[in-house]
């Protein structure tokens, strides 16, 4: 299975890594592209752009006179004629106004913008803005943003606190080169929501792999992550969400990028991507997208999409943070509630769940799951009243919880012959069994016997030792093959 390591700043640049590298094993690049990782620096070269209006001194935000953008500092207009106004904007906005007379208004509690396309690339350097006759409705703050797809934006530049006198005119420069735009890490890494689809060469010609990345950043406390998706073709009109049999609640991939430093693991065959990604804080954090070797032939089984992050994507899209303390805040091959999901031979997304929701750290046992991960899986074989089979084993706490000391895998030890057990990481549900293996992974006991990154051989061929995230608890571990 072809593999490859690096280091990058951010999520944007390992995922140009990843497609890069997909596509030299045979993937296709659907959407996305290189433009969407740039280094982030002025001056700024985009097709949409959005100006957001965020607040005034009064209960009225207005702009009273033409709207100007240009190419050059004092140069000609270069605004397009294809602009559109959100829902925020109120009385008689048109886009033809805001061309001509400059009238526009919006409620202070809206979120007004206007979005605008140039039909191709266009470099801004300043933003004309003329306010209203009433000083105090001029607006105080000013947000623009750029797009690549017109769906995913990225804030490039933020204007604070404006002051207007009566129809004062602004001019809002941005820097000609060489200066960071607001969103970039402090070493020109850009942090920016985007979306990646790529298609792997699956089965066969009518049976393809077709797997969605849609990044997202939080600048507040620095996790940037992505959504996961997977679908059985892909159209581009239908977004991200829309696709055909394709997964709006996929889980979801979080990561800590305040370090600008990540060392990734990336392994790509034809019809899967695992990926296994350590922040400078140490996490080891990973994902798993792509056909599960199904125990059904393709026929049977025509699409057996595995998809699984960090953890599940809660309501309202958003996520746990990388660090957050929750048992199901985990990895792809221990997934928590929801964290991994199937897409059975029926058509429909299974949720694949071994760690409940807990506001916890460590493990918590998933009830009553529907799909499961074994080994990772099951409970005790320590204590008669817990048979290895079953769905107990973890933290004390509850009837479906024991004590994390007697995981059956925590306690399996190297043999004499200084060889470690392994394991098959399979994909089990309650109605009809084994789905399918993850590929190229196996189950072995850390305890006290392997560190993070170890190589080990099994059978003539290496792996690649990985904990769960943080955890260093013997029965947390996974290895990866590297063909």
């Amino acid at each position: 299975m072809p593999f490859t390591s690096g280091n990058v700043k951010t999520l944007n640049e390992f995922v140009d890594a990843m497609a890069t590298y997909a596509v030299a094993q045979g993937w296709t690049l659907l959407a996305g592209s290189e433009n969407q990782s740039d280094s982030g620096v002025f001056p700024i070269n985009s097709r949409y752009y959005r100006l957001r209006i965020v607040d005034s001194l009064d209960n009225d935000i207005r702009l009273n006179g033409p709207f100007r953008v240009r190419a050059t500092p004092g140069g000609a207009n270069v605004t397009p004629t294809s602009i559109s106004l959100s829902s925020g904007s109120t009385g008689a906005n048109t886009e033809q106004n805001l061309l001509t007379t400059g009238e526009w208004d919006a409620l202070p509690t809206d979120d007004a913008f206007f979005n605008f396309d140039f039909g191709a690339n266009q470099l801004i350097r300043e933003l004309v803005l003329t306010g209203p006759s009433i000083g105090n409705r001029g607006p105080q703050i000013v947000e623009l943003y750029r797009s690549e797809d017109n769906r995913n934006w990225d804030l490039i530049r933020k204007w604070t606190g404006l002051s207007w006198g009566a129809s004062e005119t602004k001019i809002l420069t941005l820097p000609a080169d060489s200066s960071i735009h607001f969103s970039a890490t402090p070493s020109g890494g850009v942090r920016r929501g985007c979306e990646y689809w790529l298609q792997g060469p699956g089965y066969d010609v009518t049976r393809r792999v077709y797997l969605g990345f849609k990044l997202f950043v939080d600048l507040n406390n620095l996790n940037h992550g992505m959504y996961l998706n997977g679908a059985t073709s892909f159209v581009a009109a239908l977004g991200f969400d829309g696709q055909l049999n394709g997964n709006e609640n996929g889980p979801v991939f979080v990561i800590d990028c305040s370090g600008e430093s990540i060392d990734y693991w990336l392994y790509v065959n034809s019809t899967r991507i695992i990926a296994v990604l350590r922040s400078a804080a140490g996490d080891y954090a990973s994902f798993y997208a792509g056909f599960v070797g199904a125990f059904a032939n393709p026929d049977q089984h025509s699409n057996p999409i595995y998809l699984a992050g960090t953890s599940p994507r809660l309501s309202g899209g958003t996520y746990y943070l990388w660090d957050e303390a929750n048992t199901s805040n985990s990895c792809f091959f221990n997934p928590g509630e929801g964290g991994g999901q199937l897409l059975d031979w029926d058509g429909q997304w299974v949720n694949v769940s071994n760690n409940a929701k807990n506001v916890s750290a460590g493990h918590r046992a998933f009830g009553n799951p529907q799909m499961w991960v074994f080994p990772w899986s099951v409970g005790s074989a320590m204590n008669l009243s817990v048979p290895p089979l079953s769905t107990q084993g973890f933290p004390a706490g509850g009837a479906n919880n024991q004590s994390n000391n007697i995981h059956w895998l925590k306690n399996l030890r190297i043999t004499l012959q200084d060889e470690l057990p392994v394991i098959d990481a399979i994909v089990q549900g309650k109605t009809y069994g084994h789905r399918g293996v993850l590929q190229g992974v196996i189950a072995i006991p850390g305890a006290a016997s392997v560190v993070p990154e170890q190589v080990i051989n099994v059978s003539g061929v290496n792996y690649r030792v990985f904990p769960r995230r943080t955890i260093r608890e013997g029965s947390q571990w996974c290895a990866i093959a590297e063909i």
